[in-house]
Order: C-alpha cells, then structure tokens, then sequence
C-alpha cells in the first residue's frame, strides 16, 4: 500500500502553504464528521488538517487523526517565535520540546524540565538535508536571503510572548537556555504521538519576540510557513518506510485501486523512482508481466548504476518461474558491469534451479574471484561440486568457508550433508585438507 503521512497546522497559512505541496486533491470526512484533505506527494498518499491553535486542541486533533488514519508518520507544521539566533524565515526543526508551563522543583531549587522527544531517524534526515539547499527549489517565490535550517530544542506553552522583558520570558530562558523558538502545540502534538508513530515538528520564524507585531503585520507568518512547508516535504521525500508485504494479499480490485493512485501521482511526477518501484511490484502481484517489464526498464534507465534495481528486476522474473529471462536480464547486468560479484552469485543460483550445473559452478567461480573472502560464495561452490559428484572439492571449499566464518550454519549443514552422501554412496576419500 502507499504510506500515509498526516500533516497538522494550527492555523489557516500554514494549511494553504502545505497544501501548495500536493497534488489531486480531495476532500475526506472522518467518522466524526471532521474535514481533511488528502492529496499525492512522492509516493506518499498525504492527509492534512487545521487543528486550531493551543496543546490542547493541537492533542485533539492529533489523536483523532492517528485513530482514523494509522499513519506510517506524522508531522507538526507551522510557525514560530524566535528566541535567539535566528533571523525571520529561518527554519527551526525541534529535536526536543520544552513545555515551559511545568517547572519541577528539586531539593537544591533547582528545576528539572518537561522534554518530549521526537523521532530519531526523523532527526537524522533533518539534520542531513539541513546542510543541503535543494529543499529551496520548493520555495516559491524564491527569496531574497536563503533561509537556514537549523535543528535545535524549542519550547512549548500556552502563552505569545511580546516582549523579552516579560517575567515569562525571563523564566523562559533561564530555565531552557538551550531553546531557540517558541510556540503553543508542540506539548499536546508529541504527548498525543506517544511514540506510536514517527513524529516531527518543523517551524517557520515568522517574528522575533520583541518585533512580533510588526512581524506578524508584515506577513511574514506567511513567509515563514511556505518556508516551513518546504522543508517539511523535503523531509518526506527523503523519509520512505518499507512498502507493505501486506501488499501480496490484496484482491485483484485493490490492487487495480493501488495502480490508478500511483498512475495518478506520476502524472505530476513521471520519474519519482519510488512511485515506479512500487508499480512495478504491484503489476508483478497482478500479472501484469508487460506492464511490469516496462516499468522495470524506467527504472533501470533513471538508475543505470543501481544493482539493486537490476536484481530486484532479476528476481521478479525468477518468482514467477521464468528463469530464461531472469538470466537474460542477468546477461544485460553483466555486460554493463563485470565485476559485480553479487550478478555472478545470482547467476550461479538460477543457473544451478535450471539444472545446469556446470555453468552454475563457473558463475560462483568468477563471484568467487571477485570476492575470495567470501564464505557464503565458498558454500555455494561446495554445492555444485556435491551435485555433480565432486565430493573431495565439494569439502575443500566447505571447509575453506568454515575456516573464514566458523559458525556459519549453511557452511556445518552442507558439510554434514555431504558427508551423508559419502557415507551413502560406501565412496573413500581422503578428507584431511
């Protein structure tokens, strides 16, 4: 199936900004009669909602779209206020949330702070796309200045600061001096997440605390969620779970559903190497072996140089029993690069189900030359030679793979076969090597 992401924002500019990113557009209701829209972006099927503005509504609104919609992630997307060394319409993505309401105080006066956590792996594409400027070609108007992305705790509460000498603001920053915006969902957001789903909040600077009304008169809220919302679907374009493997037990109709969706997408965006992976596994599960030839042949022609696409490629047509064409396909592979030693293994294994054994061990052969350390290469010589009689070789490269790896359990179980053949055949042999 195609992953769902949730989008919430607490007020209108942001929803208009996120929504710029999507593309077929509609309208869906929940049970409880609570309007969203969904949209296509990236192979990701994209549910957005304005939630209103607080913790409390922003948990609301979280919970209920969690419940309806079972997201594979969910992000918070919005403004901020700035508190220290940012500069309007720079982008702030929270790997930590202060709620600055609540204040504990310990035995030494000291204070011990609310933190809520978000998504690591989240955190992790975050921080690598914040050193990179291909996020900004989703800006548009293009700005002035480049906007930064900086990744850093904010705070969350229920109050607008105006001003930096307000008693709030002064406790702000003497208790999180680590926090370098503000704003009122982030709290109730993460708190209804509850580590259930892959969450993260990304926040335009839309003022600076003591020039926020200005700010806010000058547009830039608007400004500063289109930047918001820019870099929050970078991040979902980078961030792809693993498709379902549900996807082999769904009904010829809903897979035919699941291949208009994609189909749909790729009008937007014809060369999304995720999408068309995706159509081609669906098009295997549907038979559709000419459809899934040319989607393969896409793929292979966007990424040339990935292997892996060539052996998923290969092994589609080796699950659906025709082995002429995985070698074919294997032979194309070869020619484009020789020294791929995980092209030879897959020959030798396909070539060994055919029946064609000789050939089988020169393939693993040349993996082997490619690879000689490899033992699970060693293994499968150890195989061949069994099959075709080879019995003193066949325990040569067994024991050469057990020499490397010890406890390789193939390597004892083969051996243990082998010698069973021995044993059966009344075959002498000198076995010390």
């Amino acid at each position: 199936m195609i992953p769902c992401a949730v989008i919430l924002t607490a007020i209108s500019e942001e929803y208009i900004a996120v929504r710029t990113h999507l593309t077929n557009v509609q309208k869906v209701q929940d049970s409880q009669s609570k309007i969203y829209e969904r949209g296509g972006f990236a192979g990701w099927e994209v549910v957005i909602a304005e939630v209103g503005e607080g913790n409390i509504q922003a948990a609301l609104g979280t919970e209920r779209a969690i419940a309806y919609f079972n997201p594979s992630v969910i992000l918070f997307v919005g403004v901020a206020g700035g508190i220290k060394d940012l500069v309007i319409g720079d982008v702030v993505v929270a790997n930590r949330v202060y709620y600055y309401e609540f204040r504990k105080i310990d035995k030494t006066d000291g204070v011990r702070p609310y933190v809520l956590n978000v998504d690591s792996k989240l955190i992790e594409i975050a921080k690598h796309e914040a050193k990179q400027s291909g996020w900004q070609a989703k800006l548009e108007p293009s700005p002035n200045q480049s906007p930064r992305v900086i990744v850093k705790p904010i705070a969350s509460g229920e109050k607008v600061f105006a001003s930096t000498q307000s008693r709030e603001f002064q406790l702000l920053r003497q208790y999180y001096n680590d926090a370098i915006a503000v704003e009122m969902e982030g709290k109730g957001f993460l708190e209804a997440v509850n580590n259930r789903v892959p969450a993260l909040i990304i926040r335009g600077i839309s003022d600076l605390i003591d020039g926020k009304n200005a700010a806010d008169a000058d547009g830039f809220q608007k400004i500063a969620a289109r930047h918001a919302s820019a870099f929050a679907f970078e991040i979902l374009a980078k961030y792809k779970p693993k498709i379902s493997k549900d996807i082999k037990y769904l009904s010829h109709k809903d897979l035919s559903k699941e291949l208009e969706n994609i189909n749909n997408q790729l009008l937007a965006s014809p060369k999304d190497f995720s999408l068309l992976r995706h159509k081609a596994e669906i098009a295997k599960f549907m038979g559709d072996i000419d459809l899934m030839d040319e989607t393969y042949q896409k793929l292979i022609a966007l990424k040339p140089n990935s292997s892996k696409t060539r052996i998923s490629y290969v092994y589609a047509y080796k699950s659906i029993g025709d082995l002429n064409r995985a070698l074919s396909i294997l032979n194309d592979a070869l020619k484009f690069d020789k020294n791929n030693a995980d092209y030879f293994k897959i020959q030798g294994e396909i070539l060994l189900i055919s029946d064609r054994s000789s050939e089988a061990l020169q393939a693993y052969k040349d993996a082997l030359e490619l690879n000689p350390d490899d033992y699970t290469i060693m293994t499968k010589i150890g195989i061949v030679l069994r099959e075709i009689g080879q019995y003193k070789h066949s325990l040569k490269f067994l024991n050469l793979a057990l020499k490397i790896s010890p406890t390789y359990r193939a390597a004892k179980y083969e051996k243990k076969k082998t010698y069973s053949k021995i044993f059966q055949g009344g075959i002498r042999i000198n076995t010390t090597y």
